[in-house]
Order: C-alpha cells, then sequence, then structure tokens
C-alpha cells in the first residue's frame, strides 16, 4: 500500500513536528509524544516488550533501523495508517534523543526534526 505523502503526511508532520518539538524556547527541555494506541482494530498494538525491542534497535542502530522498523511494524498491522506508524516509530525515537546528555536542546530537537522528515519519506512509499 502506498501513501502520498503530499495529501495525507504534511498535516500530519506539521502537527507531529509541533507536538514533539514543542516550543522554540531554548530553555525548554524536549518532550516526548506518547503513544496511546486506539481501540480499532488498526491501531498499532505492541507489547511492553515488543516496544521495548523497537527502541534497543534504535539505540543500537540509530536511524539504519528504522527501514527495518517500519517493515516490521507493516507487516505485523498491515491495516495500520502511515500517521499511526510515524507517531509510533517516533514514541520510540524520541526519548533516545531526550536522554542523549550529549546534545544541547536545540541539537535535540534538530535531530528529532531530521529524524521525522526522514521517517514520513520511508513511511509514505
Amino acid at each position: 500500500m502506498h501513501f502520498r505523502s503530499d495529501c495525507f503526511l504534511r498535516p500530519w508532520l506539521a502537527l507531529a513536528t509541533a507536538l514533539v518539538l514543542g516550543h522554540s524556547t531554548p530553555a525548554a527541555a524536549l518532550e516526548c509524544p506518547v503513544y496511546h494506541p486506539s481501540n480499532t482494530d488498526v491501531a498499532i498494538k505492541e507489547t511492553r516488550a515488543q516496544a521495548e525491542g523497537l527502541s534497543a534497535m534504535l539505540a543500537a542502530r540509530g536511524d539504519r533501523a528504522t527501514h527495518s522498523i517500519v517493515n516490521s511494524i507493516r507487516l505485523a498491522h498491515p491495516n495500520a495508517s502511515a500517521a499511526e506508524i510515524t507517531n509510533f516509530v517516533l514514541t520510540l525515537y524520541c526519548p533516545l534523543v531526550r536522554h542523549n546528555a550529549a546534545l544541547s536542546e536545540d541539537q535535540k530537537r534538530e535531530r528529532l526534526k531530521a529524524f521525522s522528515a526522514e521517517l514520513m519519506k520511508q513511511v509514505s512509499q
């Protein structure tokens, strides 16, 4: 199933970026979205262990793990929307950036923004 980023994902990306990056005040700490699966049949319902495994994969392999994670989510949840997949992966990645003490708040926001943009490209293919 292919999704067109220009008709569906752009408004969602703007909202997700605003929520994830928060205010542009340099002193504000990065806030991460929390994944709340809905009660629909297409909701991504991963166990805590599965989510932790995917998060560990991101921690170990960084952005290189994204393609594998997106593919595994698509296989496990073929009816999940691009927005649901993107939200789920962002909730896994954001805490890794937020807890990286080597990065300033601005660097954290930039890293998350770049990851978000790349993720949206992958999910929309």
